[in-house]
């Protein structure tokens, strides 16, 4: 949605069904599915992937950065929402396929599958226009 939203939209979707009990995500309590719902620019999903981005923010911010375990909404919030996509975008070395002009890798690496990929690439075409790259 073009980083317009940044806590994801619950419906819930056949899929956001499955965020709940995904050992993968962290997501091992009751209701952790809907709690730890996509947060963020990027939407870090999941009690595990809000827990990892805490501890790696701390680590560069120190510890007035705040418990998204405890609070996930918190990682919607500036300027934490667009903090975290950049150190996401990082931890998963997502600069590699990007520089390459490789949107499905980007898409991949940031969804685990396709999703979004068409929308991604049309505004990336739309910029490059703009900037004329």
């Amino acid at each position: 949605m073009g980083f317009a939203v940044t806590t994801e939209l619950w419906g819930p979707t056949p899929a956001q069904l499955r965020y709940e009990g995904r050992a993968d995500l962290g997501n091992v309590r009751p209701g952790d599915g809907p709690f730890f719902r996509g947060h963020g620019l990027i939407q870090i999903t999941g009690r595990a992937n809000h827990a990892r981005v805490r501890d790696r923010l701390r680590e560069r911010f120190g510890a007035d950065v705040p418990d998204f375990e405890a609070q996930p909404q918190r990682l919607a919030q500036a300027p934490w929402a667009a903090l975290s996509a950049g150190d996401y975008w990082h931890d998963r070395n997502i600069n590699q396929a990007a520089d390459a002009g490789d949107f499905k890798a980007v898409t991949r690496k940031i969804n685990g599958g396709l999703t979004g990929y068409v929308d991604r690439l049309q505004r990336f075409q739309a910029v490059a226009a703009e900037l004329e790259v």
